[in-house]
């Protein structure tokens, strides 16, 4: 323990010398730290006489550091830097192929990151709500504020102003969702001679700001006119599943491919939904309005043990589950107490 603490203590006093060092002393360190790590790197490839004239240009170096001499100090400097220069000649766009390795290097990283251990999503609807808000649109009378508030409020709130003006009368012939890269989610007005881009999810301009098909808009009339608060973000383990089973309660993210009834804006290829897992294969689900029971066997006479709070629901449905499939279900709920203290922070 003591060494260690030596040890350390020798680095910092070292680090504090070498800040506080003249300039031309830290040019010198750093040249005389490059030549030496050239040659343990480069020995078999050297010639003979490179290695000598470089070995001889360290030695004159550490002497003058020593003498602490400034002119014999940049004198040794620039002698031992221009061998250097010979030994290891600069290679044209050297710094952007360093760069661009770089790049490439993080890139891979991130891309392996997010296919095997977590992804980025962003919740779009609020059919999770009160456990996760998805994005939220206020409609507004006034034209959006100076650009200024519109960032600052974009990087303190997340709130987007929108305001789509109607270029000519017109009525809406159909509305249509785009995602990019998965995250970033907008939405497309299409009327009988424009398409207008709205930057908010299909679900909040049909909502919030009332557009539906069949509408009339007029010239010089806003179609959309107010601002988009963001919705939860998060980061979605795609790893633990692999090693444990997920039990009934958890919020999990699924692909909506081949799933009947849900419809897959052209060009998006999946859609992904999240919702909590209201049961496994095997168990029966009991819908009691607005409580959902699961239970391995369903007893219609006993409310299982892991039920809701008792409603005044009058008719139970027992629904089995399919074997090895599970069954999602949203938080949106009146009373749903029980799913709500299982959620963890995300």
């Amino acid at each position: 323990m003591e060494t260690s603490s030596l040890t350390f203590t020798s680095l910092r006093v070292f680090s504090l010398m070498l800040f506080f060092s003249s300039r031309h002393r830290k040019e010198a360190k750093l040249v005389l730290r490059a030549a030496r790590k050239l040659i343990r790197y480069r020995r078999d490839i050297l010639s003979e006489k490179q290695l000598i004239s470089l070995r001889e240009g360290i030695t004159r170096l550490t002497v003058a550091l020593r003498q602490q001499s400034q002119e014999n100090i940049e004198t040794s400097t620039s002698k031992l830097h221009a061998l250097f220069d010979q030994a290891a000649p600069r290679q044209s766009l050297a710094g952007l192929r360093e760069n661009t390795e770089v790049i490439l290097v993080a890139l891979v990283i991130a891309l392996g990151v997010r296919a095997y251990f977590l992804q980025p999503f962003k919740i779009p609807t609020g059919s999770m709500q009160p456990t996760l808000y998805g994005v939220t649109g206020t409609p507004t009378a006034t034209p959006p504020p100076a650009w200024t508030t519109r960032f600052a409020e974009f990087v303190l709130r997340g709130r987007t102003y929108i305001d789509v003006i109607a270029k000519q009368d017109d009525s809406v012939i159909g509305l249509r969702e785009i995602n990019r890269f998965h995250f970033f989610t907008s939405t497309e007005i299409i009327t009988q001679t424009h398409t207008y881009s709205v930057s908010a999810p299909l679900d909040v301009v049909r909502r919030d700001f009332k557009i539906q098909t069949g509408k009339f808009l007029r010239e010089g009339q806003p179609i959309v006119r107010g601002y988009a608060d963001s919705g939860d973000q998060l980061f979605v383990d795609k790893f633990s599943y692999n090693f444990i089973r997920p039990s009934s309660g958890d919020v999990f993210v699924f692909k909506t491919t081949n799933i009947r009834r849900i419809q897959i804006a052209p060009g998006m290829g999946s859609q992904y939904y999240i919702k909590r897992l209201g049961g496994l294969g095997g168990q029966t689900l009991r819908i009691g309005p607005p409580n959902l029971t699961s239970t391995e066997k369903f007893r219609s006479s006993q409310p299982s043990s892991g039920s809701c709070p008792a409603s005044t629901a009058t008719k139970a449905i027992p629904t089995p589950a399919p074997e090895g499939f599970p069954s999602p279900s949203s938080d949106r709920r009146r009373k749903s107490i029980r799913y709500r203290l299982k959620v963890t922070s995300l």
